[in-house]
Parts: C-alpha cells; structure tokens; sequence
C-alpha cells in the first residue's frame, strides 16, 4: 500500500513511475483492488517479473529481466530489506550507475533485527550492508530506526520519511453513525483500537489499562477492530473474569467507511504497544478527527497535544488516567481532535511524503522512477 501510494503522489507530481513486483506472492486480485482504491494510481505502470531467488540477487543481472531497467531510470526506490529483489535491483542500479533509495518499512528497528538476527547478519555480510551504505538514502520510520541504519552501514545515510495519508480523498463521516448502530454497544460511549491482534500490539497491557479505568469510574466500552494473530482467545477469557464481557466488543477487520465511522465515534484511538515504529492505525483515527492516547512505544512522530496525542508515560494506572480524565471532558476532546486533524492533514498527505521521498533522493525534476 505505502509503495502504490508513494507512486501514485509521485506520479501526480509529473513523475513517469513504474512499480516492478514479483509475480508470485500476491493474493489474486490484490493488486487491482489496491489500485482501484488509491487515488491517482492508475497513473503508475505496473511490470511483474520471476520471484528473485538469492542467487540471481547476488550475481544476477535484474537490469536485464526488468523492462524498466533496461533504459536507466533517474531514481530507483527499492522498497523493504530483506527480501531478495531489494537486493537485486539495488545491485542494478549500481551497475547502471543510478541513485537508489531503501525504504525499510520498519524493518531495520533494533526490535526487528532481533527476529532471526543470526540469518540477518549473514545477510548484512553478503550484500545486505552494502545496500544500505550505498543508498542515496534509507528511509526510515523514526529515530531509533535512524540510529541503527546509521551504526549498520557505518555512515549517515538514514532519514526518517512517515507514512501518509490520502487526505482529499477523505470522507469524514457523520458522527454517531457506528456507536448508534453497533448493537452491543447500544448507544454507549467507547474507546477504540485498530490493529492486529497480535502480541507486540500490547493489548494485555490496553486491557489492564481499560479495567483500571472502569474501577475509578470509567463507563466507557472498549471496542478491539483487527484480524486475530493469536490473542483473541486470551482477551476474551481476561475480560471474562474481570466481568466486562459485555463491555469488550471485537469486531474482527472492518474496512473503508465503516471503519472510519467506528474510528469517528471513538473517545479515543487508544494503544500501548510493547513496540510500535509508527502507528499507522493511529494516524488513521487522527485523520478523522480523533484524538489518540498512545503509550511510550509506540513512536509516532507527533508534537504530543498541540497534534492531537496524548503520550501516557508509566503503567497501567498512568494510561488508565488519561483515559478517563479526556472521557469525562468533552471540550477538550473536540479541541485534541481538531488538532489531530490538523496535524494529518498538514504533515502526513501522501503528496507532501511523495515530494519529501524525492528530496532526499536530491530528484525534483520531472524524469521517470521505478
């Protein structure tokens, strides 16, 4: 999605973008539906080529399979790490004597590198390293990211570059819409989270923060909207025993409008992740208008309040207090949530991130990119 978004903002700039994808490993359809649902993607070319296997992106020549390579781009923008074909057309544009960027999607973070880390650091050996240290830049997601590309590669290639939002494509919906109309809510005022549901999440660790709250006063229902990766089944059994069944509602995915009318109706989009290097979902109830409560980990690049977040340091109680203390002011949720909208809008349009990507690539001239 980041990388059709990026194209398509660049394309809209006067950039000739093509986006080359390996054939294999993609659901049938999926690449159709998101450009379908992105705003001026069908302005990008699409080429599909052989799954690179490790050895082609060692000692290949991804210039001569790709198309698009075959008359040097001005920029390439290899999107990833870890997978072979960052690695081949990064060792392309190299041969064809063209600027390349890295987008790491959050893979370089110290937290990430510790998955697999002996694998990892083989591959920073064979070629994985020079990647990086030979970037026009390494885009990264934030600071400690930054850091740690840095260390890796040995220079200062790293810059930190958000994900976006596409935000004249935004609908705000009306409020009311989902808190009126979700049945088991039945009318009532609740908190709202957006995400896998999986353990980095920290969604043991929301829930002791919800029953906190509920003990000091809370009347807010806490509403989970994600795929299950695993900790449904204990969340469900802890809200059990803690008696707020009734009061813990998982939508499983929800998406497009309905998504956004259960993000608008929200208190607040609420997270305290063990580690998160942005916080998509989070940018996304901002977006509409929602303030959000995060904890220290999840590291959005925000200016706290005066962007329409609120970063709960300490514990459970801690982030239990600032979400009964923004439940029972509404004034000032209204005041945080135009500020959170305010802030999408002005730093995190897909086409200023579009621009922002190929200025630090030095390319703001009309040419073509892939």
């Amino acid at each position: 999605m980041v990388a059709i978004s990026v194209a398509a903002a660049q394309a809209r700039l006067g950039h000739d973008v093509t986006i080359v994808s390996e054939e294999t490993g993609c659901a049938p359809g999926g690449t159709d539906e998101l450009i379908r649902s992105t705003r001026d993607a069908d302005r990008v070319k699409i080429e599909l080529v052989p799954k690179t296997k490790l050895f082609a992106a060692l000692y290949g020549q991804f210039h001569k399979v790709a198309k698009s390579l075959s008359h040097s781009p001005d920029l390439l923008h290899a999107h990833g790490v870890w997978n072979p074909i960052a690695l081949a057309s990064t060792r392309a544009a190299r041969v064809l004597r063209v600027p390349y960027l890295v987008s790491s999607h959050g893979a370089m973070h110290p937290e990430m590198l510790k998955l697999g880390a002996k694998k990892k650091r083989a591959a920073l050996a064979l070629g994985w390293r020079r990647m990086l240290r030979e970037a026009r830049r390494v885009l990264v997601l934030n600071e400690e990211e930054r850091a740690e590309v840095n260390t890796l590669a040995k220079r200062e290639v790293a810059a930190i570059v958000p994900n976006g939002f596409d935000i004249p494509a935004l609908q705000i919906p009306t409020p009311g819409l989902f808190r009126n109309t979700f049945a088991p809510l039945a009318g009532r005022p609740y908190f709202v989270f957006l995400g896998r549901l999986d353990r980095v999440k920290g969604l043991d660790d929301l829930l002791e923060s919800y029953l906190v709250a509920r003990s000091v006063g809370s009347v807010a229902d806490l509403v989970i909207i994600g795929p299950d990766w695993g900790e449904q089944a204990s969340l469900q059994a802890a809200a059990r025993t803690s008696n707020v069944a009734g009061n813990v509602h998982f939508t499983g995915p929800l998406y497009d409008h309905t998504k956004l009318t259960a993000l608008r109706d929200a208190i607040a989009t609420v997270h305290r992740p063990r580690y998160e290097g942005f916080g998509m979902a989070v940018l996304e109830a901002m977006a509409v208008g929602t303030p959000a409560i995060i904890g220290e980990r999840c590291l959005l690049p925000v200016d706290g309040e005066r962007e329409g977040v609120i970063l709960a340091r300490g514990g459970a109680r801690e982030f239990a207090a600032n979400m009964v203390e923004l439940e029972r002011d509404p004034a000032r949720r209204e005041i945080l949530g135009d500020a959170a909208r305010q802030c999408v809008a002005r730093r995190f349009d897909w086409t200023a991130i579009g621009r922002q990507t190929l200025a630090e690539a030095g390319f703001l001239s009309g040419g073509s990119a892939s």
